[in-house]
Parts: C-alpha cells; structure tokens; sequence
C-alpha cells in the first residue's frame, strides 16, 4: 500500500513528516551539548518558521513527557555549569531558553531566511541562553543564602 494512501492529502503527509522532524530536533540529545541542541532548534525554526511556530502555538511542541524531562536533565547536567543545580532549576533554565527561541523565529518570520541569519540567530541564542542561565543560577544562589 502506498504511504499517501494513508494520509487524507498532500498537505497531511508533509504535516506529519515535519513533526516527526521537529521531534527528532527536540529529543536528540545525541550532539555535544545544550548549546548544539538549542542551534538545531534554530535552524528547523528558520528553515520551517510557519510549521515551527503554528505547531508551537497549537499543539504545544515544548511539552515533553516526563521520560524525555529527565533524559533532557540529565543530558544539560553534564554542563559544569550546571551539574550541581536541582531538575526544576535546569528545567527553568531550558524553558526560559525555548521560549526565546521561539520569539526570536516569530520576530524574523515574514523575513527571508539565509544562512548568515540562521548563524547570527544561533549566536544570540547562544549568548541570551548565558545569560539566562548566569541570571537563574544567582536567583539560586540566593535563595539559598
């Protein structure tokens, strides 16, 4: 039976490769380091902005199974960083970072993408998820003083 058979339209198929797409850019905690895992989330986002963000809005892409949670704590703790924080506070982190994320693909979405913007994208998710994890990690700091 021919795979289009069991998709009622074109547009459901290319749907649903994308989503298995984006999963796989979401759950692949295979790269190096958090850092990889936000830059390939980007690329996806501004490559795919429409699908990226319309999936975002409605069926609430960040939402991740508990399973995945503790394999995404895990897998940000291996940062020197942040081996040492609670799961709510990497989480916090990481969600923070998402969210950032997704703003910087809804601001440049009307626009044409190129490479050169994908890796300026990067850069400043880089540089904003430092700073985000700079500014949670004083705030844990003290609380706890």
């Amino acid at each position: 039976m021919p795979i289009y058979d069991s998709f009622d339209s074109k547009e459901d198929l290319i749907k649903e490769v994308n989503i298995y797409s984006l999963h796989q850019t979401l759950y692949d905690l295979t790269v190096d380091t958090f850092y990889d895992r936000y830059d390939r989330i980007v690329e996806f986002g501004f490559k795919y902005p429409k699908f990226f963000l319309d999936f975002v809005r409605n069926e609430k892409a960040f939402v991740y199974e508990t399973d995945v949670l503790c394999k995404l704590c895990d897998f940000m703790k291996k940062d020197n960083q942040l081996k040492d924080y609670h799961d709510r506070v990497v989480l916090r982190i990481n969600s923070r970072i998402e969210a950032f994320l997704v703003g910087i693909v809804h601001i440049y979405y009307e626009e044409e993408t190129s490479e050169r913007m994908i890796e300026v994208a990067k850069k400043v998710v880089r540089d904003t998820a430092k700073h985000i994890i700079e500014g949670c990690i004083k705030n844990e700091r003290k609380s706890a003083n």
